[in-house]
């Protein structure tokens, strides 16, 4: 009867879906290796581990070319994540989520102030395009909407420019952000009503959402997450007690046999099957889900003396360190379906409850009497921490075990942090699948896979760093180009170039040869380089400019017209 009853569950849950105008209708076709701005949706696929997203921060659930989910090499491992988050305003609570198989949608693309279609891009950058190309020049959208990037000039403003018209990038000039192989990044915000639970309401969070990929040795079936919180300011400066939920629908092949743990020593949660799949026989994979970076918080151990906490964006991004602040891990995992029946209706209350390890009527769970679970040996369990629920061993049968073959929904949370006014939390979250030989192999494998994923970021994604290629426009000799504009009035720009270091000088004659101006006289290493050439204090006629640099001597006419 139970089987009948998740049947038909999925079936409405999906009924639903498409009556609704979701995202599994509409369907958008988007070629797979789409740069620059791409619509509403995109398929993650850089690597083993392919992920549909789109515009509302749905994961795995958003159908492109008729394909839903994501998958480990064709294997299907998730159904749907995204997130819950929750806190207070003085003593009242709020909630949102991201979470369509619970059919909680309460975010909508773009900002709160800009609702244009602009906003609601979804903006990609492959490590494959062209450099200041079309997608380094969409980019300068995302910018606009709070993305952000690599600034090579120092001035605040990015302006992706080949300066030195080698055809690569090169240190200081911008650059988007872009980490792997593939970099998406949106916007959007908490503004939706009416909700499913509707005794919450908008409290004016935007998210800024990044995900990337990389098909490195180590990184391959790994798919990261940066979520940047904001508080907006729309309702109160101060969202204090706040949780955040990494929320997950892992469908290992049938999605009816999966089980569910968690290893605080990895900071992940994870889904496994207990032996052979109906769908994808003796192998199944695993799939975990880990939170490398938890929102910074004031620590009050010691005063903070000697604390830190860190947000790592990428090795060209920088390191940013708070010195009497730490980073918060988990706090608890729950289980989504072990408490009620699956037609059970969220309140705020049960959902901050358990998003705080508690049961949906307050109080914590007691692992010794918890009916869909079993410790091992049972007589451990008043040791076991109840906030993290089958945090055992399945590999050694020890500790508490997930035990009830079903469709499996979780929780891995963070808290409590606060949102103040226009101070970002940027969280960071890893979705990584791994096959083995057979299923316990597979949790193996993915634990390997997520320490590596651990190491990467606390060396600030040093493997994910974008390094150009060889100039596709090489220095061959030294070169003064003609000044363009000409004619110019008042300004016009001289281009050369230097196959070698050294002292260049560069005058501005009149026609009779008599100096008027030395633009330039002083040490340049090998490059291409731009200078501008002003004659608003000259009258029109011919002009000479000429270069001289080690042995180089060459001279152009530029004509003045006012």
């Amino acid at each position: 009867m139970k089987n009948c009853n998740r049947v038909v569950f999925r079936i409405l849950i999906t009924c639903l879906f498409f009556f609704s105008g979701s995202i599994y209708s509409n369907v958008v076709r988007i070629p797979p290796d789409s740069s620059g701005k791409v619509g509403d949706r995109i398929l993650i696929d850089a690597n083993n581990f392919t992920l549909p997203i789109n515009n509302y921060g749905f994961l795995a659930s958003v159908n492109i070319d008729e394909r839903t989910g994501g998958k480990l090499n064709g294997d299907m491992v998730l159904f749907d994540g995204g997130f819950y988050l929750a806190g207070k305003i003085n003593d009242d609570i709020w909630m949102s989520n991201v979470s369509s198989s619970s059919l909680l949608k309460d975010y909508i693309p773009g900002t709160i102030q800009d609702s244009s279609e602009a906003s609601k891009e979804i903006f990609v950058v492959r490590d494959s395009d062209i450099p200041f190309g079309k997608s380094w020049l969409d980019w300068k959208d995302a910018v606009n909407f709070g993305a952000k990037f690599y600034d090579g000039d120092f001035d605040g403003v990015y302006s992706p420019i080949d300066k030195n018209y080698n055809g690569i990038w090169d240190s200081n000039e911008d650059m988007p952000y872009l980490l792997g192989d593939i970099t998406a990044w949106c916007i959007y915000n908490d503004s939706r009503t009416p909700r499913r639970i509707d005794d919450t309401y908008p409290v004016g969070i935007e998210v800024s959402q990044t995900v990337f990929a990389s098909n490195k040795n180590g990184l391959q079936n790994t798919i990261f997450i940066i979520y940047s919180l904001r508080n907006t300011g729309y309702l109160s400066d101060s969202l204090t007690n706040v949780y955040f939920s990494i929320y997950t629908d892992p469908d290992i092949g049938d999605y009816g046999d999966d089980l569910s743990g968690c290893d605080t020593t990895i900071r992940s949660s994870y889904s496994y099957n207990e032996g052979e799949d109906i769908e994808l026989g003796e192998d199944p994979p695993a799939i975990f889900f880990t939170l490398l970076q938890g929102p910074k918080v004031i620590d009050t151990t010691l005063g903070g003396f000697g604390s830190e906490a860190i947000n790592n964006f990428g090795f060209n991004y920088g390191i940013y360190s708070y010195e009497g602040y730490r980073n918060l891990g988990p706090s608890s995992f729950q289980n989504y379906f072990r408490f009620e029946n699956p037609f059970f209706v969220e309140s705020k209350y049960s959902t901050y409850n358990r998003m705080q390890g508690q049961k949906p009527e307050g109080g914590f769970i007691n692992p010794c009497t918890f009916n869909e679970g079993i410790v091992v040996p049972d007589s451990i369990c008043n040791f076991i921490n109840p906030l993290f629920m089958y945090s055992g061993d399945p590999l050694i049968n020890y500790g508490w075990l997930d035990t009830a073959l079903t469709d499996q929904r979780n929780r891995l949370s963070c808290g409590p942090f606060n949102l103040l006014l226009n101070e970002p939390q940027h969280l960071i979250v890893a979705y990584t699948a791994a096959k083995d030989s057979n299923s316990l192999a597979s949790i193996t494998a993915g634990k390997e896979f997520v320490e590596g994923i651990i190491q990467e970021y606390e060396n600030n994604f040093i493997n994910l760093t974008y390094h150009s290629g060889a100039p596709i426009n090489p220095i061959l000799d030294y070169k003064l180009e003609q000044n363009f504009p000409n004619p110019f009035n008042p300004t016009t720009t001289i281009r050369y170039e230097l196959p070698q270091d050294g002292i260049v000088s560069i005058e501005v004659f009149d026609i009779l040869g008599q100096k008027i101006r030395t633009l330039l006289n002083e040490f340049k290493k090998a490059d291409r380089y731009e200078l501008e050439f002003n004659g608003d204090n000259l009258s029109s006629g011919v002009y000479l400019y000429s270069i001289r640099v080690n042995d180089f001597i060459e001279t152009k006419k530029m004509i003045l017209l006012k």
